[in-house]
């Protein structure tokens, strides 16, 4: 209902849409004991047509991009990017509309970076 209204009535240039956490039925919601279902989220970002004419760069390395390794971890980085406001915190390394990204199997933490994401038993690490 977000999108269709935004879309209808705000000019929705773009949106990004992630869970911020997952749950393990369990456990519920807690980091103690972790398990990675607690931490696989879906995640998506919309970009209008507009946006994508005017920023074409950016679109075409967020797309070679899609479908590396990221956790919601680094959305700042991410939003930074998307709404082309770099700042002093900025880092194009963890932006994944960047050709700079630089989050790989054998470098990416979630939880604060406390957990690598390549002790998840679930991932198909061939793709990486």
């Amino acid at each position: 209902e977000i999108y269709t209204y935004a879309r209808q009535n705000l000019d929705l240039q773009a949106m990004v849409y992630f869970s911020d956490h997952g749950e393990d039925l369990q456990y519920k919601h807690t980091t103690g004991p972790f398990k990675y279902d607690m931490v696989r989220i879906p995640f998506w970002i919309y970009l209008s047509t507009a946006y994508q004419k005017t920023y074409p760069q950016y679109v075409s390395e967020l797309r070679a991009n899609r479908m590396d390794i990221f956790t919601n971890d680094l959305i700042f980085d991410t939003v930074s990017g998307l709404l082309q406001a770099p700042n002093n915190y900025y880092s194009p390394v963890y932006d994944i509309g960047r050709k700079q990204y630089s989050l790989t199997l054998q470098n990416a933490k979630t939880i604060r970076g406390s957990r690598w994401i390549k002790d998840d038993p679930l991932l198909n690490h061939s793709q990486y």
